[in-house]
């Protein structure tokens, strides 16, 4: 069992950046995180092709567990996010997968040999279908704490926190996540 279930699409820098702060509490404490995805595309009725990206980290998922799935989410993220370049435009998973693949020490055809499999796209709806169903989510980062069955939108936050920050964060952020009683917490974005 995991301490937390983070549901995730590579798209979304908001996600990345709240991946990138539980990588850094996991980096300083235990943290057992499951990976599982959500996606955008379906969420939005995108077309099924521009789902490759999840696809791809679906087969990743067979094959190298749940470790393959967190050590290349890592590596989308850095040729992304924190390159400035907008996944979401054009065609940058082609140019972007093969490397990101290697680093996360997957095989650089992983990429398409996700998309010749049709069993792939039908995974990635059945988890994303899933996560609806059970926990209402609708975007995300969606985090579920432990064994809940419920989760919570966000956070959302602007920058990644480091060293006890991090700490403090998820220290407060998780007792709060827990708590049956808690709907939700918005603030503006103006």
């Amino acid at each position: 069992m995991s301490d937390l279930t983070f549901y995730f699409d590579p798209l979304c820098p908001w996600t990345w950046r709240t991946s990138a702060w539980i990588r850094e509490v996991q980096r300083q404490q235990p943290l057992e995180v499951e990976w599982k995805f959500f996606s955008l595309g379906l969420n939005n009725n995108a077309p099924e092709e521009t789902l490759a990206h999840l696809r791809t980290c679906v087969l990743a998922r067979r094959i190298g567990g749940n470790q393959a799935v967190h050590s290349l989410y890592a590596a989308l993220g850095q040729a992304t996010h924190e390159q400035g370049i907008k996944p979401w435009e054009g065609d940058v998973w082609k140019s972007v997968f093969p490397k990101a693949l290697a680093e996360a020490g997957l095989s650089p055809d992983l990429f398409e040999a996700a998309q010749a499999d049709p069993s792939t796209l039908d995974d990635l709806k059945a988890e994303h279908q899933a996560a609806v169903d059970k926990y209402k989510t609708y975007g995300v980062p969606w985090l579920v704490p432990g064994n809940q069955d419920f989760g919570f939108s966000g956070p959302i936050i602007s920058e990644v926190p480091q060293g006890q920050t991090a700490q403090d964060l998820w220290k407060h952020f998780s007792w709060l996540i827990s708590q049956p009683y808690l709907y939700e917490v918005k603030r503006s974005r103006g």
